[in-house]
């Protein structure tokens, strides 16, 4: 693992004071050359058209599910890379690929080490549920019904059909409330 050690030049303030020049670590990605991330959360590069210059700092895309991406280049081509995997990968160790990146306090443009951990697909769920308090069922924010609607779903005698425009969601969601395949916590 390479790391480097950059000081960052002061910058100044809208009111022309002097912001103070930290010295920031920026460990080297592994599997891209002039690439390299800091425990803030931000990906820096040596790289422009022309070759390899002074580390800049690089600007994050958004994905369309909130988390921040860089673009990075190897060998000619393109790959997107999510920052908090990037980070974690360069300070918490390897990550396996059926790992997930966990943002604990749950702001996902967060990428600061304090803020990310390691965790497999059900921690990661059972933390967004217990913790950040992500609504299930009728607390979810695009639940269209509520539970005491599901025994009366489960109970009914008419047709999915009729059923689904009553409480206006699809025939196949009354068929999978009856399967119990959904809305399983809910007593009929």
């Amino acid at each position: 693992m390479q790391v480097v050690r950059l000081a960052v030049r002061q910058r100044l303030s809208a009111d022309h004071s002097r912001i103070g020049g930290d010295v920031i670590e920026i460990i080297a990605i592994a599997s891209f050359d002039g690439y390299g991330v800091s425990r803030d959360g931000r990906v820096w590069t040596k790289r422009n058209r022309w070759g390899l210059t002074d580390w800049r700092e690089m600007k994050p895309l958004v994905h369309r599910k909130g988390y921040q991406r860089v673009c990075l280049y190897k060998m000619g081509s393109k790959k997107y890379r999510f920052i908090h995997r990037l980070v974690a990968e360069a300070f918490l160790g390897e990550v396996a690929p059926s790992m997930q990146i966990n943002h604990i306090n749950g702001i996902k443009t967060d990428n600061r080490v304090e803020n990310l951990e390691i965790c497999t697909c059900s921690q990661n769920i059972i933390h967004s549920r217990s913790v950040l308090g992500i609504g299930v069922g009728s607390r979810h924010g695009r639940s269209k019904l509520t539970e005491s609607d599901i025994p009366a779903i489960r109970n009914s005698q008419e047709s999915c059909v009729v059923c689904a425009s009553r409480y206006g969601v699809s025939k196949s969601t009354i068929k999978a409330i009856r399967a119990g395949r959904i809305w399983r916590r809910v007593a009929a």
